[in-house]
This record gives structure tokens, C-alpha cells and sequence, in this order.
């Protein structure tokens, strides 16, 4: 194993492989990817980064400020959204704080308090519908 990234929720963790198999050109190359050790070996997976997605999440969801010393805005809207959930998530990918919501309103601002929380990287989520949108903030 080259290096392994935990997965956001803790639960999970891919793998970056380089092993004899990989090494050998008939087989697609140096690499493989693993997820909770089941390997992938010949498969290669592509994930898109384009500037068009990260703009798409910050006009869904704004954040701020960011760092923050304790108080924490949330910025989202629900138009033409039956049901939306916003979960802070902290460095280790547990629950911290969840309000949920139902239709009927169009743009919403929540305000948190996070005075009580360690310092680190915190994880804020909207789902909506089934659509998950998130951005990292930082505690200091």
C-alpha cells in the first residue's frame, strides 16, 4: 500500500496499491485502487473534477464564516425540494449537530454554535432529496 485516504463518514478508507500484479504492463498499468480492502485490480475508476461541479455546490450551499472561532451561518436553498437534512460532522465523521426540513420554504439561513466544539475540520452537509452537497470548514 502507497497511502490510504479515510473515507469522510470514518467507515471507509481507499487504498492506493502497488504490487506485482500492477506492475506487470499486460495489466493496465502501476496502480490499483482499494476500498475496505477489496481489491480492484484491473478496473480503473474515473472520478470528474470539473469547475463546473465545485460551482454548482457553492451556489447550493454557502457557509460562513469559514474559519470559524464558534458561530457558524448555513446558507441553502429549497426550492422545489420536498425534504432537506443538515448535518455537522466532525475530523472522525460523527454526527455533531442535524436539523431537518420540509417544504414549503424557498431559501433558508441557519445559524449554529460551535463555541463548544475541539478545534479541526468539520464536515457540513445538505442532503435534499437524495442529493448530497457538502463543504469542509475549519474550526479554530
Amino acid at each position: 500500500t502507497l497511502f490510504t485516504i479515510p473515507v469522510v463518514n470514518g467507515t471507509s478508507s481507499f487504498a492506493i496499491v502497488n504490487d506485482d500484479w500492477t506492475g506487470d504492463p499486460m495489466n493496465n498499468g502501476d496502480y490499483y485502487v482499494s476500498l475496505n480492502s477489496f481489491d480492484q485490480t484491473g478496473i480503473i475508476y474515473g472520478l470528474p473534477t470539473t469547475v463546473a461541479e465545485a460551482a454548482i455546490v457553492e451556489a447550493v450551499l454557502e457557509v460562513v464564516p469559514n474559519p470559524t472561532n464558534g458561530p457558524l451561518t448555513v446558507s441553502f436553498t429549497m426550492r422545489d425540494v420536498q425534504q432537506a437534512e443538515l448535518r455537522i460532522l466532525d475530523p472522525a465523521g460523527r454526527l455533531v449537530m442535524q436539523r431537518s426540513f420540509g417544504s414549503g420554504a424557498s431559501d433558508r439561513v441557519e445559524r449554529f454554535d460551535l463555541y463548544g466544539l475541539s478545534k479541526g475540520a468539520y464536515l457540513v452537509q445538505l442532503e435534499r432529496d437524495g442529493e448530497l452537497v457538502q463543504q469542509r470548514i475549519i474550526k479554530h
